[in-house]
C-alpha cells in the first residue's frame, strides 16, 4: 500500500471576465510524499528511486528528484474527553497510550499539541517540544459531557497552519460519536482537503452507532494520506501510535514536472497515481 499527498507550485493565475469568475492555473513542479507499507501494514523504508513510478492522467512522469530522510514532525493530538469515553476504560487507555507515544519522541525538534473536546474543543497546551509537559496534562483528563467532534477536528485543522515543521500530522483519539457540533462533517472534510497534513484516527472497534462516523473519518484519513486504526486493547493502540510516529519521522518524497493545465472554479486538486515496481532481484 502506498499513501501519497502532494503540494503544487503554481506560478500564475488569471481571472476571467464572466460574472462568475473563472481562473486558469498551471502546476509545474509537484512534490509527492509517499509512505509504503506491506500486506501486514508494516512500514517499508529504504526503497530506491527506481522502484517508484508516478502517473499523471495515466501517463508516467519523469521523477526529477527523490529523497528519503528523517525530519522533525509537528503532531496535533486531539483527544475525546466526552462522557461516552468513560465506558470500558477507554479514557484510561487513551491517556496511557498518549503518554507512551510521547516517550518515543526521538528528535528534540519534534513538537506536540494537545486539544481535548467534550461540549466544545479546548486547547490544553499549544505546540511545544516539551513532551513531559504534554504528558502531565494528558494524565489528568476526565471524561464528561456531550461530544463536539467535528468542531474539535476543524479547530485542529485551523491550528495546524501555524506548525513550522515540514511534516505535520493530526491524531484523533475518539469513539467518533458527535452530538453537539456547530460544524458539519462535510465542512471538516472540505477543510482537510485544503491542507498538507495527514490525519490518523485511533479508537475502539467500530460497532453500533459509532460505526457510521467512524467510517466517515476513515475515509477522511485515507484522503489525506493517513490511516484509520481501531483496537480493543491498549497494546493495539500503542502499536498504532508507534506506527504513526514512525511514518511521519521518515517519508519518501519525489518531485516531477507536471503538464497539468486546468480551468477551475473552486478546486486545485489533481489526480496522481504512484506505484512500486521492484526489480527482479
Amino acid at each position: 500500500m502506498i499513501l501519497t499527498y502532494f503540494s503544487l507550485g503554481i506560478p500564475d493565475t488569471e481571472a476571467g471576465k464572466a460574472s462568475s469568475p473563472t481562473f486558469a492555473a498551471r502546476a509545474d513542479m509537484v512534490f509527492v510524499k509517499t509512505t509504503v507499507s506491506d500486506r501486514l501494514n508494516r512500514r517499508v523504508a529504504g526503497l530506491p528511486r527506481e522502484y517508484f513510478h508516478i502517473y499523471e492522467d495515466s501517463v508516467e512522469q519523469n521523477i526529477l528528484s527523490f529523497a528519503e530522510e528523517p525530519a522533525p514532525v509537528g503532531i496535533r493530538l486531539i483527544c475525546d474527553v466526552s462522557g461516552s469515553m468513560s465506558g470500558g476504560g477507554r479514557m484510561q487507555e487513551a491517556q496511557t497510550a498518549l503518554v507512551r507515544l510521547l516517550n518515543k519522541k526521538t528528535d528534540p525538534r519534534d513538537e506536540f499539541f494537545l486539544l481535548t473536546f467534550s461540549q466544545k474543543p479546548t486547547l490544553v497546551i499549544d505546540f511545544t517540544s516539551d513532551a513531559a509537559s504534554v504528558q502531565r496534562h494528558a494524565g489528568v483528563l476526565k471524561p464528561h459531557g456531550n461530544t463536539a467532534l467535528y468542531d474539535a477536528v476543524y479547530m485542529g485543522l485551523d491550528k495546524i497552519r501555524t506548525v513550522k515543521n515540514e511534516r505535520k500530522a493530526i491524531i484523533i483519539f475518539s469513539d467518533f460519536e458527535d452530538n453537539c457540533s456547530r460544524y458539519e462533517l462535510s465542512e471538516v472534510k472540505d477543510y482537510a482537503k485544503e491542507l498538507d497534513v495527514q490525519i490518523y484516527t485511533v479508537g475502539p472497534p467500530m460497532i453500533g452507532s459509532w460505526r457510521i462516523n467512524g467510517l466517515d473519518f476513515e475515509n477522511i484519513a485515507g484522503m489525506t494520506g493517513g490511516r484509520a486504526f481501531s483496537g480493543a486493547k491498549l497494546a493495539e493502540i500503542e502499536q498504532d501510535f508507534e506506527l504513526i510516529l514512525l511514518e511521519n519521522m521518515t517519508a519518501s518524497g519525489a518531485v516531477f514536472k507536471s503538464g497539468w493545465i486546468r480551468v477551475f472554479r473552486k478546486s486545485l486538486f489533481m489526480r496522481v497515481r504512484v506505484t512500486i515496481q521492484p526489480s527482479r532481484n
